[in-house]
């Protein structure tokens, strides 16, 4: 069926920014919906997810031949789960709290019933033990991924009274409600899937239109404004850097107007600061949170016994009565305590007379905030790797890019903390942003020639295991630069159809094979001295310059795509995406590349 044109202008403009902030202007409009709808639905979860745009196809499972689903995806703890070290790392809290989404997205302005009968069908297929519809590779891949979640090493994690929950998304750019038709076929659907698939605790079937796209693109993009009566605070003394800062309490109700949104669901967003994400009900702080807030001895005194919350705002606007509007900002501290709060939302004890304590910081200046971030989330333990991008060595780093990218035609910028360059004057496109998680797989995978580390391991637990080989003081700034450069250029190549095929997932061994290419250095002995500077002057003469890539791609395609036709018929595997995180295949790329050399 062909997809008619947005005609929503709400819609249109969102999505148009969308699209260039993630750089993919040369998608057809249908398919930066899909995008859209992916990156919304999965961002109200987890909103640092969509950091690059390898992750856009890994949840994109309509590659032209698919049934029904657009977008595919598994959560665990609010986390997007990308490979199983993922699960792996997120199992240590030994809980996990799962959730499949799906998604089906159309950009035409109503609900049709077929179509979201048929997104019913296609999610119970995938479902079944013997698909009566063969799955595609990307539904196959996602569902060895789900098998896995359900391991008995890991579903002992799962509480199976609330979980694992399935949500079902059908978007359209309605401006109107599903009719009670429509509606009536998602709710039956619900029942099926329920009934027939005994592990999943909740089946949800959502039909969602241009209120939800616009409001949820608005609210992750950090465009709100809050309203809050704080009537009850001390404003300090005049601070460096600072234009305000209170010490005070609010009631339940502003409290809940600070941290919900339109549809009273929680700001995730908001708490992106935060090193700790929301640890669950069965963390002992929040068992002792809970105790508090659900006992009728203990409730009052609630303000004496939690620290309450620390909120940064970069706009802060006095109105009458004792009346603030707050833009721009970020509960800095306070995470399981807003979310314990949350969840006892409807205790009409809590509803009225409990207070809880705020500390309100109105500041545009980043090097502030990153202290006060560092300073408020060290009160309790938290693990190093947490404040990597607070350190010395990173701010140089930043200055570093800056510098750098004055003198240079496209530009990249280090993000030290995440979203700091969000709404900026500067208007900086997300995809030429580099934040921490980036840099760790840029470096590693190409001065460290590990490019399946980086395809099978967490970025916390790259740093971990080679701490001393990162961000080290001795380092020079240049290599991680340039890493970050040729994994820009060579992804804008591919937005771009230099590079034909969409080859994202191997983008980290393209930007490999390319540094080796250009520089005839396989290895590097040191990162610190005039080896690394003559391969950084070599690699920026030629990256930057799109002839001189267009030279080098045919060979190395011709070497990357013989290495892997023969490295999955040996090992019997069908995708990119089951190569990538082999040694042995990363070894046969280095033993073709020392061939190449000594031709």
């Amino acid at each position: 069926m062909t997809q008619k044109k947005i005609s929503n202008k709400f819609i249109e403009s969102n999505l148009q920014e969308f699209t260039v902030n993630n750089g993919l202007e040369s998608l057809p409009e249908f398919k930066q919906f899909e995008h859209l709808s992916n990156y919304l639905t999965i961002s109200k979860y987890h909103p640092e997810a969509f950091d690059s745009g390898e992750v856009f196809e890994s949840v994109d499972m309509d590659a032209g031949s698919n049934f029904g689903i657009d977008g595919g995806a598994i959560l665990i703890n609010g986390n997007l789960m990308l490979n199983e070290s993922d699960l792996l790392l997120y199992s240590k809290s030994k809980k996990l709290e799962v959730v499949i989404i799906f998604n089906q997205s159309k950009t035409s302005a109503s609900f049709d019933s077929g179509e979201v009968a048929k997104l019913g069908s296609a999610v119970q297929n995938f479902f079944e033990d013997n698909p009566k519809i063969p799955l595609s590779q990307e539904l196959v891949e996602l569902k060895t991924l789900y098998n896995k979640v359900l391991n008995p090493d890991y579903i002992r994690m799962i509480d199976r009274k609330k979980y694992p929950k399935l949500e079902l998304n059908f978007i359209t750019t309605s401006r109107h409600q599903a009719d009670e038709t429509i509606m009536a076929v998602a709710h039956q659907i619900e029942k099926n899937l329920k009934s027939s698939n005994e592990d999943l605790a909740s089946v949800d079937f959502n039909l969602l239109g241009s209120d939800y796209i616009n409001d949820t693109y608005e609210d992750l993009t950090n465009r709100y404004t809050v309203k809050i009566k704080f009537d009850r605070r001390i404003e300090l003394d005049n601070i460096k850097d600072v234009y305000g800062s209170y010490i005070g309490y609010l009631d339940f109700p502003n409290f809940l107007e600070l941290v919900t949104d339109q549809n009273q669901q929680i700001r995730n967003n908001i708490f992106y600061e935060n090193v700790r994400d929301f640890q669950g009900l069965d963390n002992k702080v929040n068992t002792e949170i809970n105790e508090t807030l659900t006992s009728d001895e203990l409730r009052d005194k609630f303000i004496l016994l939690n620290n309450g919350i620390t909120v940064v705002t970069k706009q802060l606007t006095p109105l009458q009565n004792n009346e603030y509007e707050l833009g721009e900002f970020q509960v800095v501290n306070g995470c399981q305590t807003s979310n314990m709060l949350y969840l006892n939302r409807d205790n009409p004890s809590i509803q009225n007379g409990l207070f809880i304590p705020i500390k309100l910081i109105h500041t545009q200046d980043n090097e502030v905030i990153s202290k006060i971030v560092k300073a408020t989330n060290r009160q309790t333990p938290v693990p190093d790797e947490a404040f990597v991008a607070l350190d010395k060595y990173h701010q140089k780093l930043q200055k570093f890019y800056e510098i750098t990218s004055r003198n240079l035609y496209e530009k990249i910028y280090y993000e030290r903390r995440s979203r700091e360059f969000q709404n900026s004057d500067n208007n900086i496109q997300k995809y030429k942003i580099v934040n921490v998680h980036k840099q760790i797989r840029a470096f590693t995978a190409v001065f460290l020639n590990e490019p399946h580390t980086v395809a099978s391991q967490h970025p916390y637990n790259i740093l971990r295991s080679k701490s001393d080989l990162l961000f080290q003081d001795t380092h020079l700034y240049e290599g991680y630069f340039i890493a970050s450069y040729l994994l820009y250029f060579i992804n804008s190549d591919i937005t771009k159809r230099i590079i034909k095929g969409n080859p994202f997932t191997l983008s980290y061994y393209i930007a490999l094979m390319m540094r080796v290419l250009v520089t005839g250095n396989v290895r590097l002995r040191h990162f610190n001295g005039k080896e690394l500077q003559n391969e950084y002057q070599i690699l920026i003469d030629v990256v930057t310059k799109v002839e001189e890539r267009q030279k080098i791609y045919p060979k190395l395609f011709t070497m990357l795509n013989q290495v892997k036709a023969d490295f999955k018929k040996e090992n019997q595997l069908k995708s990119d995406k089951q190569v990538i995180g082999y040694r042995s295949f990363k070894d046969e790329i280095i033993k073709k590349l020392l061939k190449n050399k000594s031709a």
